[in-house]
Order: structure tokens, then sequence, then C-alpha cells
């Protein structure tokens, strides 16, 4: 279990009096009992105690905004997100991405003010995304940082309510994929498989490029291209693409180059792509799916001899391949059918 009473902080109620609600006034409908239930069991996954949650629930509920049950919810659920030391983040890195998605589809349901989920949203963004530099040199750590890199980016609005439907920006839905389908775990176990690449970008781009392909191939289906404008969804995939590229760089420990590797990125998944739409009729002729043709592609990148490809790694390579479709066809099936738009810039 984690716990949270580490240190005393100011309470949900100074920060959303003014915000949230506006006006304060009228009544509590909060059941206790129930946004405890919900808040440790549906957003925060049985990973607290419960107690604990009942205990700041209650402070909560005490004070003068008038919540509701899903309200008070979701503010436990951010109180006790924002107290997790850093040593515990990676450990509760998917628990607080699957609590974004359920206050999004309760923000879709009416069930919370819009305030308190963009809140939530940029919140947990904030603190759970990857450092801007994970282990800068001693160098670089003592060099002040200048005026402009320090200044605080303005805060972006990740969704809007208009009547019935939730409409998200593109930029938030490529960062969130990209999350979602960040590939480095499977950096990590690839390195074991190719050692004297571990100083290299060949891995990532490898894996990237497969997980570029994937949300290609998975979003070009029938029921997504139906409801989402091209457009739209070239906003997302450029987001998507920016957003995996900083996820790797801001966890190396060297100077890196994101545009550089962008532009090596994209040839490689063009190869990749050309790999499976161009094999679809041999493969089916073979017995095989075409995504094991992607994946001796990239198994034909990291090693550049043919003699060198391992029949195995090439299946390996083509389920990442696979998964990575799967997904992206689900996830955007899942929001869809929910109700929830996508709108091609940063909502006002």
């Amino acid at each position: 279990m984690f716990s949270f009473f580490r240190r005393k902080k100011t309470t949900l109620v100074d920060q959303f009096v003014n915000t949230v609600y506006g006006d304060i006034s009228r009544e509590k409908t909060a059941d206790l009992d129930t946004a405890v239930a919900l808040a440790a069991d549906e957003l925060l996954g049985g990973n607290f105690d419960r107690e604990q949650l009942a205990a700041i629930a209650k402070q909560l509920n005490d004070g003068p905004l008038p919540y509701s049950t899903h309200d008070l919810a979701v503010s436990v659920a951010l109180w006790a997100l924002k107290a997790v030391s850093p040593s515990d983040q990676s450990a509760l890195f998917e628990t607080q991405l699957k609590a974004r998605l359920s206050v999004l589809d309760w923000l879709k349901e009416g069930k919370v003010v819009p305030a308190l989920a963009a809140a939530f949203e940029h919140t947990l963004y904030e603190k759970f995304k990857p450092t801007e530099q994970a282990n800068p040199t001693a160098t670089e750590a003592s060099t002040p940082p200048s005026k402009s890199a320090s200044a605080e980016p303005p805060k972006r609005a990740i969704a809007t309510v208009e009547g019935e439907t939730v409409a998200v920006n593109a930029e938030w839905t490529g960062e969130t994929l990209a999350e979602i389908l960040d590939p480095a775990s499977a950096l990590r176990a690839l390195l074991e498989t190719h050692p004297s690449l571990a100083d290299k970008d060949e891995p990532f781009l490898a894996l990237a490029a497969l997980r570029l392909v994937g949300f290609q191939l998975g979003a070009m289906q029938n029921s997504i291209t139906t409801r989402i404008e091209h457009p739209v969804m070239e906003r997302i995939q450029l987001s998507y693409i920016a957003a995996l590229v900083k996820r790797y760089t801001t966890s190396l420990t060297g100077p890196s180059d994101p545009a550089r590797l962008i532009q090596r990125l994209l040839p490689l998944a063009r190869k990749v792509y050309e790999a499976f739409m161009s094999n679809r009729e041999r493969a089916q002729e073979a017995g095989l799916h075409p995504v094991w043709f992607a994946g001796k592609e990239i198994c034909l990148f990291l090693t550049g001899d043919p003699e060198r490809i391992n029949p195995e790694e090439i299946m390996n390579h083509g389920q990442f391949l696979h998964d990575t479709i799967v997904e992206t066809k689900k996830l955007f099936d899942q929001l869809l059918d929910k109700g929830i738009r996508f709108v091609p810039s940063p909502l006002q």
C-alpha cells in the first residue's frame, strides 16, 4: 500500500473554491462511502489505504465545496496521486493513466464538473510525464537556465463540453497515445538481444517505427476514419510522433537531437509500412501474416545483414506491431463509442 500522509498540504478546497463550482451556495449531494469506494477502487486501483482515503474524503466534504459523489471521488484521487513520492511514480504510472481516462469518461457522462476534470488531467499529466532531463551532467546542472527556458509554458485546455459531447484536442490525444504505447519496456528487452547497440538510437528507432506503423494501420480502420476527419488524424499523428521521440530523449543522459531522430524515424516507418502493405497477398499465400514481413524489415535495419536475421525475433517484432494495431483501434473505438469528439487544435 502507498501512504500519502508524509507531508501536510493545503486541501483542494483552497484551490477550487473560486474556480470549480462558482456558486458554492448549492447543496452538497456527495455520498461519502460511495465516493471513497469510487476513488479507492475505480480510480486508484486498490493501491492506497482505504482508511486514509476516507479521512481525506471527510476532510474535503466537510469544507465549503458542494461536491457531488463523483466530484468528491476525483478530488480524493487527485489529492492522493499528487502526494505520490518520485520513487513511487513508476509503479503508479498505469494507475494514474487509467484514472485520467476514467475521469474523462465521467466528464462525458456529466458526473464531474469540467473545471475539476481539467485540473485532474493537467495536474497528473505534468506530475507523471518524463522529466525534461533525467540525468544532467555536472556542467549542465550548474548552469542557470535562461529566462526563456525556465518560463512555465501556458496551460493547455485538454477538453471542453459542448452540450452532451466532450471534445478533446489532437495534441493531447497524441501525447496520451504515446504514454500508453511507450516502447520503453520493449526497448530494454531489445537491448538484451542487441547489446552492441546499447549506445545507439537504432533500437529505439526500430520500435518507434513499429509503433508508428501500428498507429497508422490501426487508425485507418473504417470504424475510425468515418468518424474522425483526416486533418484531425494527421494532427494526432504528428503529436504522437513528437511525444514518442520526446519520451525517449528525456530518458537519455547525453545530448540528443529530436529533429534528427524524427528525420530518421519517418523513412524507416515508411519502409515498414510498405513491407506490410505490399506483402499482404504474398503473406496469405504463404500462410503468414503481413506483420511478419514488417518484422523482417526491422530485423534487417538492426543487423544490416540478412544472414543474421533471427526468425524468432521477426515474430517478436511482428507481434509488437500487431499489438499496436489492435490497441490503437481499440482505444479510438472506445472513445468514439462514448461520444468523444476530436478537434484539430488546442481548445481555447
